[in-house]
C-alpha cells in the first residue's frame, strides 16, 4: 500500500507539471489534498475490510468490479459502453466465478477423500 501512494503521489506530480506546460486549467492544491486523504482513507477501509471475508468472494467481488464500474458509469455517467465492453467484463466474470467454484469444489473433494481413508 505504501508503494502504491507513493506512485500515486509521483504520477500525479508528473501530470500537474505536464498539465503546467500546456496551460490546462488544474484542481486548487487543497481540493487535491482532500482527494488524497479521502483516497488514503479507502484505501485502508477496503483491505481492513477484506479480512473479514474469504479469499474467494474477495476474487470474486474484484472480478465483477469491472461490471460494476460499467454498469454505474452507464446508469450515471449516461456513458454508451459497446456489447464487446460488456462481453468482455462479463466473461473475466464468470472465468473468475468459475475458477473459485473448482478451487472449492476440489477443496472439499480432497477433504473428503483424506478423511474416509
Amino acid at each position: 500500500m505504501l508503494f502504491q501512494t507513493f506512485f500515486s503521489l509521483f504520477l500525479a506530480k508528473g501530470l500537474n507539471i505536464y498539465k503546467d506546460s500546456h496551460h490546462i486549467n488544474n484542481i486548487s492544491k487543497s481540493f487535491g489534498l482532500k482527494l488524497g486523504i479521502f483516497n488514503t482513507i479507502s484505501m485502508i477501509g477496503s483491505i481492513s475490510a477484506l479480512n473479514y471475508v474469504s479469499y474467494p468472494v474477495q476474487a470474486l467481488m474484484k472480478s465483477s468490479k469491472i461490471l460494476s464500474v460499467l454498469l454505474v458509469t452507464l446508469i450515471i455517467g449516461g456513458k454508451k459502453h459497446n456489447k464487446m465492453d460488456f462481453f468482455c467484463a462479463g466473461f473475466i466474470t464468470i472465468g473468475i466465478l468459475i475458477f473459485n467454484l473448482l478451487v472449492l469444489f476440489f477443496y472439499f473433494f480432497s477433504l473428503n477423500t483424506t478423511n474416509s481413508l
